[in-house]
């Protein structure tokens, strides 16, 4: 019986060419954190 797991290795990102944003729906308010990138605009949505 394990009452402790061990916590999944925290992942890095590409400081240079990423920076971590949180997106909110204007609709229903939902928040979606993940990180823009910087050159092309595009978000990568991380699941929490």
């Amino acid at each position: 019986m394990g009452l402790f797991k061990k916590k999944p290795a925290t992942k890095t990102y590409d400081k240079e060419n990423k920076k971590p944003v949180i997106k909110v729906s204007i609709c229903n308010g939902e928040q979606v954190a993940g990180f823009k990138d910087i050159h092309t605009g595009k978000i990568e949505e991380l699941l929490v």
